[in-house]
């Protein structure tokens, strides 16, 4: 495994060194936050053709959130009630049906009545035509063209969202690739609500609509994208500081040895001292032993010495 490789460099060749540096780690104060997993992930990040930098990515923008309070979409746009027609239209409740049916009409009639789009009798003179014209009058159309210039500037922000493969893309995207999935779906599904209730007020001018908020959406999904940017400054920081980074992960990772492992190695050091002191006390008893034979040995000998001169005199 090449991170168990880093971290063993220095010891893969000497038991005793790595036995005795493990021995000397102090158990962390808390458990470590970084797994052996991560302690991979940025290993690999920081050698070889891996050890490069990430490109910071570009929060979403959508700059005609604004349109989504503007109050035309709650007004309810009629036609001029000046007209003779107005009545009748009112009547019916439907001017929306009525401006539909304008364009299976001629933009003059010369001579005979048309034929009605609705009841398909020969009944739209001239004058009933300029009537009905003049119901949709500038004040209407200039609502209708407020709305068309809204929706076309809303779907053209819409288009340049960027797509999820955008930020998918970058290396730093997985640890967030669930939440910045849920938020960036909510996003899009308002706009695209949005769009669509645009579009029925177009077709239907009178009716009132309300468009949701982007902003909390947007607000959310930026926030993502900003966790995101932070691990790559601190990726690409690591990579100007390569060496530096590569020491603190190594550190890192026999923390979380040590505090994996305590209850071995506690256990270890434990029975090492045990056995240090029952090693030391059985040397200090053969020293003792050791040094009452020689004491034997010296007063044996002086006991022979003195039997010696004693049968010499």
């Amino acid at each position: 495994d090449r991170v168990l490789e880093f971290c063993l460099e220095g010891y893969r060749n000497d038991g005793n060194k790595l036995l005795n540096y493990i021995e000397g780690l102090k158990k962390p104060d808390s458990k470590p936050t970084k797994t052996t997993d991560n302690i991979k992930e940025e290993v690999q990040a920081l050698s070889g053709e891996n050890a490069q930098k990430y490109i910071i990515l570009e929060p979403i923008a959508f700059d005609v959130a604004e349109i989504e309070t503007e109050q035309i979409f709650k007004k309810q746009i009629v036609g001029n009630e000046n007209s003779t027609v107005s009545g009748l239209i009112n009547k019916l409740e439907n001017s929306d049906w009525v401006k539909d049916g304008l364009k299976y009409l001629p933009t003059q009639i010369e001579t005979e009545n048309e034929t009605c789009p609705f009841c398909q009798e020969q009944t739209i003179s001239s004058q009933l035509l300029q009537s009905i014209k003049e119901y949709f009058d500038e004040s209407y159309e200039a609502d209708l063209t407020i709305l068309k210039e809204f929706r076309k500037q809303y779907a053209e922000a819409i288009q340049l969202i960027p797509d999820k493969s955008t930020f998918e893309s970058n290396p730093k995207f997985e640890n967030h690739k669930k939440d910045f999935e849920i938020k960036y779906n909510e996003f899009t599904k308002v706009v695209s609500e949005n769009l669509k209730l645009i579009d029925d007020k177009i077709k239907t001018p009178s009716i009132q609509i309300t468009l949701k908020s982007s902003d909390t959406a947007l607000s959310e999904i930026n926030g993502i994208i900003e966790n995101i940017n932070e691990q790559v400054k601190e990726h690409n920081k690591k990579i100007d500081q390569k060496e530096t980074a590569l020491n603190e992960l190594k550190i890192d990772f026999w923390n979380i040895m040590r505090w994996e492992y305590d209850q071995t190695i506690s256990s270890y050091i434990s029975d090492k001292a045990q056995s240090q002191r029952t090693i030391s006390g059985l040397n200090l008893a053969i020293g003792k032993l050791d040094s009452d034979i020689q004491n034997h040995r010296e007063e044996s000998v002086e006991h022979q010495n003195e039997t010696v001169n004693h049968k010499g005199t």
